[in-house]
């Protein structure tokens, strides 16, 4: 019944439990992949592992990855409003 446009994975734990046991965040994080519940899946950061980060220049090493790819994901939604046409 429900059928997103997009969906994003928030942390490793989530990823793998959608993608499998082998799927690597870090290695694979900001790819959009096509998968059995949407066209479209982005794996991110969870905010979270922002926080835990060591020290200040890894949170905001951290927080880079996750703020580009949130972007990624409201660029590919816009591409799509884009072609909706009105009515």
């Amino acid at each position: 019944m429900i059928r997103p446009e997009i969906l994003v994975c928030l942390g490793a734990t989530t990823s793998k439990a959608l993608l499998g046991p082998d799927f690597r965040l870090m290695k694979e994080r900001g790819r959009i992949l096509k998968t059995p519940w949407a066209p479209k899946l982005l794996a991110t950061l969870h905010p979270s592992a922002v926080l835990r980060a060591e020290d200040r220049p890894g949170q905001e090493r951290l927080y880079g990855f996750l703020l580009t790819d949130l972007k990624l994901v409201a660029s590919e939604l816009s591409h799509r409003a884009d072609r909706i046409e009105p009515g």
